[in-house]
């Protein structure tokens, strides 16, 4: 049975592709986007000119920029930068809807330096879940077969879930587990941007291969740390996100990282939101108390402008 109506907060590149795939096992896709193109060219022309252009999105997909249009939604998913995660909490505060509300944002509220998976949790009454997985926008708005994980503290929420979003491309794998997930979710960001300045450093797809080792084996410590379990590590949608992430250009974060090896700053980057750039700033919070070489190292070069020579030899020493 269909769901009546499912509810996406954002309708950027990822915002958008969910649409489409959700438009498949939902009668109505509202998606809440307060840019007017965008509102525009999805509710007039069934594309998102702005975001996915070459992509033609199907009929029940509908656009507002206003919260009070999905009071009727079934569930609701955040697709939005993390850094805009605490204006959409505000906002859905006011309509006080009761249903489950989906993560689907990749990192960390740097104001109170929390996973944004507590950031809801600790301020809303809704069931809160985490959706993360090897999912690029463009494969997953086309239809392209991908399985990813969706994770609650109650596996019956995550499969409750699960069940409702599950397509015929899209397998939707519940697990209970959403620090572990939201954790790899943000971290992976990080790590593809050290791969991408091996990559643009030409250092071959063996030290890359080498660094996502060490850097899944630190992910791991800091699961456990925080609350996490290590296991989840393993879950496809952490260590099939990861591979995605850190292996392939199509990446923003490995790009961006191409870009610092051949010389260019943040604020010089034109391809996009770096979520990788913002997850960084609470390596020191999170990886208090451990030895998380890669990821330490990845901070000092970005933020503390050591040497990428220096960057380097750390790494693998």
């Amino acid at each position: 049975m269909k769901n009546e109506s499912i509810a996406i907060i954002g309708g950027g590149c990822y915002g958008t592709a969910l649409a489409n795939c959700f438009s498949q096992v939902s009668k109505t896709v509202k998606i809440i986007e307060p840019n007017h193109d965008i509102l525009k060219s999805i509710n007039e022309f069934h594309k998102n000119l702005v975001s996915l252009p070459d992509i033609k999105l199907n009929n029940n997909i509908l656009v507002s920029n206003s919260y009070n249009d999905i009071i009727d939604a079934q569930l609701v998913f955040i697709a939005v930068p993390a850094k805009f995660n605490s204006y959409v909490l505000d906002s859905l505060r006011k309509i006080k809807i009761t249903v489950p509300i989906v993560i689907c944002s990749k990192g960390f509220d740097l104001e109170k330096h929390q996973l944004l998976f507590r950031l809801f949790e600790t301020n809303l009454k809704n069931p809160i879940a985490v959706f993360s997985g090897p999912s690029f926008a463009m494969e997953i708005a086309t239809n392209k077969p991908a399985i990813v994980n969706i994770a609650a503290n109650s596996l019956n929420l995550a499969k409750t879930i699960a069940e409702k979003i599950t397509t015929n491309t899209l397998k939707v794998l519940a697990i209970d587990d959403p620090i572990g997930l939201s954790l790899v979710g943000a971290l992976k960001n990080v790590l593809a941007i050290c791969c991408g300045i091996l990559s643009g450093k030409d250092l071959g797809n063996s030290a890359i291969a080498s660094i996502i080792s060490l850097g899944i084996e630190e992910m791991k410590n800091i699961i456990i740390i925080n609350g996490g379990n290590p296991n989840t590590i393993y879950k496809v949608g952490a260590i099939g996100d990861i591979i995605l992430t850190c292996k392939s250009l199509q990446s923003r974060n490995m790009s961006f990282g191409k870009h610092l090896s051949q010389g260019g700053t943040v604020y010089n980057w034109t391809g996009g939101t770096i979520e990788g750039v913002d997850a960084l700033k609470m390596i020191p919070i999170i990886c208090k108390n451990i030895d998380a070489n890669i990821f330490s190292n990845i901070y000092k070069f970005v933020y503390e402008n050591i040497s990428i020579d220096s960057f380097i030899k750390n790494i693998f020493s």
